[in-house]
């Protein structure tokens, strides 16, 4: 028997161009309740086009629009020029976790983003 643990989280947004996508992240251990500690972890969150027929990715980072907020608390956010220039259509977007000691990638959440007109 061959077992399969996967710690990715799936989140999909449905929004309207011009508008503001906000990403908050709870990061906590399986049970749901004990916060874990990004000291010492550098996060990314990537939006990118899902046909590649515009201009991205989009790159947040700690010192670029993502904000870790106590231990475990991450939020992004996509402004409303962001989401003008991006245009209606479907994105794709990833938050990856890289231990700073250990070099270890790891893929928090993943999703779709769909930016309508309004």
């Amino acid at each position: 028997m061959i077992t399969v643990e996967s710690e990715t989280g799936i989140v999909n947004y449905e929004e309207y161009v011009g508008d503001t996508v906000k990403f908050t992240y709870n990061y906590t251990n399986s049970d749901g309740v004990t916060q874990i500690d990004l000291t010492g972890e550098t996060l990314v969150l990537t939006v990118e086009s899902k046909d590649n027929t515009t201009p991205f990715p989009i790159t947040l980072t700690e010192s670029s629009g993502l904000t870790i907020g106590g231990s475990n608390n991450i939020v992004g956010k996509l402004t409303p020029t962001n989401t003008t220039s991006m245009g209606a259509g479907a994105y794709s977007h990833k938050l990856t976790l890289t231990n700073d000691t250990s070099g270890d990638v790891n893929t928090l959440i993943t999703g779709i983003i769909i930016l309508k007109d309004a």
